[in-house]
């Protein structure tokens, strides 16, 4: 660490101001979160967020959207509310798309139950 260029050097922290007039003062102000009066305000580091890499198998030539649609909810339990739309749609079942969750999957297990 260079040494102080002036003496008193002010380090200023929410609104508190301090002043350094040894080195070792300043590091100890530094340390606590203080910055030089006039300087600017350290940026944060920059955090790079990496998706996460994801395989996905397919057999055959062609994609078949609807068979893996059948194969990500194997049971209504484990189906999303966009899946349960979709399974609600595809058999005729009547029923409001801003109804909650639980009450679309009441409707498709009475359908299936039914079925």
């Amino acid at each position: 660490m260079a040494h102080l260029r002036k003496r008193p050097t002010y380090f200023v922290k929410d609104g508190v101001r301090r002043e350094a007039f040894f080195t070792i003062q300043a590091r100890e102000l530094r340390e606590q979160g203080f910055v030089e009066e006039g300087a600017e305000l350290p940026k944060p580091p920059k955090v790079e967020k990496k998706l996460p890499e994801v395989a996905v198998e397919v057999g055959g030539d062609a994609f078949d959207f609807e068979t893996a649609v059948e194969v990500v909810g194997e049971t209504l339990d484990d189906m999303t509310k966009i899946e349960l739309i979709e399974y609600a749609e595809e058999h005729g079942l009547e029923f409001k798309p801003n109804q909650p969750k639980f009450e679309i999957l009441e409707i498709c297990k009475d359908y299936q139950a039914k079925g």
